[in-house]
């Protein structure tokens, strides 16, 4: 239904009927020309409507303005401020009335809707009233009842005589701390958002009776999730369930939806709390089907049952061991986020002891091959795990291939050392992941390890062909970005089953452009030693590197072909940047003249050329 509703705004759109707001944007307006015509055809056809939006009105128009055969009535975006007893139109025939965004709206008297028997639509959002008259609740007809950012409302009479409401809108309703009663005996309702109310729970046994139900958004709202796995209509679900058992629940009998997001947590997350991680998750929650284990609702030893087409998951503050078999089957999950775990030592294994079996998040059928954990993850994000040293110990991590791995980023990680544990790929006698393990791997993000002294070794960087970027912050120990000189065969053979191919790097060199941005490493002092790395060099963005004095990749007599611009970011002492640049060593004579045309000073201006800031 959502797909097919864009549908037709998308054809509208294109036969002139509709407009974008502005370049990009998800709203659509109707040209005033359009508009009139569209209001024009209504009025001759025996649906005459009553059109007052914007025009700045303090005052409901008189009665004798509401002619008894009025279909529609449209007073949006006035200056009204309240609705007295003395208007109470006589409007049989009244179908939609729309009164959003007055926002001085604070009163309504209840005689107002008295003899508007024939009401399907009621569009209230925005306004400042307190309360929703209880003459509302006796529109048998109604079909929509929208009270989306009614911040002050506080109260909403029984909806027990509603059976024919199939949308009930209260999202951002922030003072509306109950479920308004009556809410099961919505048979018909279709639609229920409730989002961004102080709701912190759907009392047992109503959700179950809402059979027709097709959207529930209820992020952070508590309910069972037997009762919502038992709602077959359901294509979009946002809610909470408050531990494992529920999630299980809902997974044992669910049919496969369109869309959803689960949060586990026993907690209900506060106002201040959500505005806080808004902005850090808002690329998390903007997906199809996400799942987020929050802190504490699980104990070690259980076994959570995740759905098996999950896109994104994020695991928060999970404190149990770990083992591999925690992702096995989930085909579909593109995006894993593992944020806070304190025991996590390695993400492949089990935590640094095989064979432990405790606290392994597992999903529900795991008949699937080991080869398919995870085949079609994307994005890897670990952040806040204090114990992780290694993202993958060879001997741990047969079954993690990350083959269609996008994107890595690890921030705030005290221990980690290296990607991959160095000591145990060297002394491995056999392969422990396939040729292609990270062949898709585009971005390496690292930031606040300071522990780690390089981001990769040459030849583990060798077999990555499609990494373009390389970003290292807050580093305090790292030494080099790439580390060795030469590609060694007998060492990659260690790592990843095969040696490098004598043409391969060749071939690499004449398609890829890395990218590397470096920031606050204090004890940086050299980004790659290897020569050949210069004809793959396309940009170099670099802050506070203060002991790195060669860039040898880039000590020749011209740049490399691939180079398009070093930039030296500042943020309050230009000349800093610049001294640094001044203070570089060189081999070749002319390489400093020659990479001078290059180089750029970052500031809020942009990009301005080092040679124009001299002058």
């Amino acid at each position: 239904m959502y797909n097919e509703g864009h549908r037709l705004l998308d054809e509208l759109e294109k036969a002139c009927l509709l407009e974008a707001c502005s370049a990009g944007a998800r709203r659509v307006m109707m040209h005033d020309v359009i508009r009139d015509m569209a209001l024009h055809i209504m009025n001759a056809n025996n649906a005459p409507c009553m059109v007052k939006s914007g025009l700045g009105l303090e005052d409901v128009p008189d009665d004798e303005e509401w002619l008894p055969n009025l279909q529609k009535v449209s007073l949006m975006r006035n200056g009204i401020e309240a609705i007295p007893p003395s208007i109470s139109p006589n409007c049989p025939q009244l179908a939609t009335l729309l009164l959003s965004d007055c926002s001085r709206l604070r009163k309504i008297s209840k005689r107002f809707f008295q003899r508007m028997q024939g009401l399907k639509v009621i569009d209230l959002r925005g306004t400042s009233i307190t309360k929703v008259p209880k003459s509302v609740m006796n529109l048998e007809k109604l079909n929509a009842l929208i009270l989306n950012l009614c911040s002050h409302l506080s109260r909403i009479p029984s909806l027990a005589k509603l059976t024919s409401l199939r949308k009930l809108d209260l999202r951002g309703c922030v003072n509306i701390k109950e479920v308004p009663n009556g809410l099961g005996m919505l048979v018909n309702l279709t639609y229920l958002y409730l989002t961004g109310t102080r709701i912190k729970r759907i009392p047992d046994g109503v959700i179950c009776k809402l059979k027709k139900l097709q959207y529930l958004e209820a992020d952070n709202i508590a309910v069972k999730g037997e009762e919502v796995g038992k709602l077959r209509k359901l294509e979009l679900l946002r809610c909470r369930f408050e531990n494992v058992n529920e999630l299980n629940e809902y997974t044992l009998l669910v049919i496969t939806i369109e869309s959803y997001s689960l949060v586990i947590t026993a907690r209900s997350v506060t106002r201040a709390y959500r505005a806080r991680i808004d902005d850090d998750y808002f690329n998390f929650f903007n997906r199809d089907k996400v799942i987020i284990m929050g802190e504490g609702e699980y104990k070690i030893g259980e076994t959570c049952h995740l759905l098996r087409d999950v896109k994104a998951l994020l695991i928060r503050g999970y404190g149990g061991g770990w083992n591999i078999s925690s992702f096995m089957g989930l085909e579909e999950l593109e995006v894993l986020w593992i944020k806070g775990c304190d025991e996590v030592s390695a993400l492949g294994g089990s935590g640094g002891q095989p064979g432990e079996p405790e606290g392994q998040l597992e999903e529900r059928t795991s008949s699937s091959p080991p080869e398919d954990h995870c085949p079609n993850l994307k994005v890897l994000q670990i952040s806040r795990c204090p114990k992780l040293k290694h993202l993958l110990v060879p001997r741990h991590s047969c079954n993690m291939y990350l083959k269609k791995l996008e994107k890595l980023v690890i921030y705030d990680c005290e221990e980690l050392e290296s990607i991959i544990d160095e000591e145990e790929s060297l002394t491995s006698s056999t392969s422990p992941l396939p040729p292609d393990a990270f062949s898709q791997l585009q971005s390496i993000e690292i930031v606040n390890c300071p522990k780690m002294k390089k981001v990769l070794t040459l030849e583990l960087f060798m077999l990555l062909p499609k990494l373009h970027t390389i970003i290292v912050s807050n580093c305090k120990e790292m030494k080099e970005v790439i580390g060795g000189q030469e590609l060694d065969h007998g060492a990659t053979r260690s790592l990843f089953l095969s040696p490098v191919p004598a043409a391969y790097p060749g071939d690499q060199l004449s398609t890829r452009k890395l990218t590397l941005e470096l920031y606050r490493l204090e004890e940086l002092e050299s980004i790659c030693s290897w020569t050949g790395l210069r004809d793959l060099i396309h940009v170099i963005k670099i802050h506070e590197c203060p002991k790195l004095k060669r860039i040898e990749m880039l000590d020749d007599a011209s740049p490399p072909l691939s180079l398009k611009k070093i930039v030296l970011t500042v943020e309050v002492d230009g000349n800093r940047e610049k001294r640094w640049w001044e203070s570089l060593e060189w081999v070749h004579p002319e390489a400093k003249t020659t990479l001078e045309p290059y180089v750029f000073v970052d500031s809020v201006d942009g990009n301005i050329p080092l040679q124009e800031c001299r002058s």
